[in-house]
């Protein structure tokens, strides 16, 4: 079952700096473009602060997966940078307060363990939270923590991150090697978006 509300809650701390973030990224931006129109998508960065890609920290809201909403997303994507210390709190407790049906975090996993209010507000809200570690040197074991304490299910990312996220519970649709339809409007979203752009054109 494709599940119709999603947050991806992303890591971009300075711990997250080159090659796990530039995997991040590819692998963000492929998902967001293969969301279908009647799903809803959220995507919040937290490093030592957090950053939201629709609604800011006074007004988020779950967006339908519209060609416009995703080349928005794709443009915090692709501009968002690492650094920072690793605070997951707010941007956890911010996309458990939307209620999506899943929660993808995406992490290296060098932070303290979540509260014990943090996994209330996750209870609360009914989501589980679904753990997608990179070098997870050290730090799996609280991924897989955060995983089993609210129903969710850890994966390490190794190599290609598809490849784990494909194998996550198939409530979102992951497809490795997609590929859009001839002159379809995911192909332009494709094709001119998910490469890294100056958007301010300097």
């Amino acid at each position: 079952t494709v599940a119709l509300s999603v947050c991806y809650v992303v890591d971009c701390s300075g711990s997250m700096n080159g090659r796990k973030m530039d995997q991040v990224k590819a692998e963000l931006a492929e998902s967001i473009a293969q969301l279908l129109p009647n799903q809803r998508f959220f995507v919040v960065f937290f490093s030592d602060s957090v950053q939201a890609t629709f609604g800011g920290g006074l007004s988020p809201q779950l967006v339908e997966a519209s060609l416009v909403s995703k080349q928005q997303a794709l443009q915090v994507v692709f501009n968002v940078s690492s650094q920072g210390g690793t605070l997951p709190e707010s941007a956890v407790r911010l996309a458990a307060s939307l209620r999506p049906e899943v929660m993808y975090l995406l992490t290296d996993g060098v932070f303290e363990p979540l509260q014990e209010e943090t996994y209330s507000e996750l209870a609360t809200a009914g989501v589980a939270v679904h753990t997608i570690g990179f070098e997870t040197i050290g730090t799996d074991l609280l991924l897989k923590d955060i995983a089993s304490r609210t129903g969710g299910s850890y994966r390490a990312a190794v190599g290609s991150t598809s490849v784990s996220l494909m194998s996550m519970p198939p409530e979102v649709v992951w497809s490795y090697g997609w590929e859009p339809e001839n002159n379809s409007p995911e192909e332009n979203l494709y094709k001119n978006y998910l490469h890294p752009k100056d958007w301010l054109g300097l």
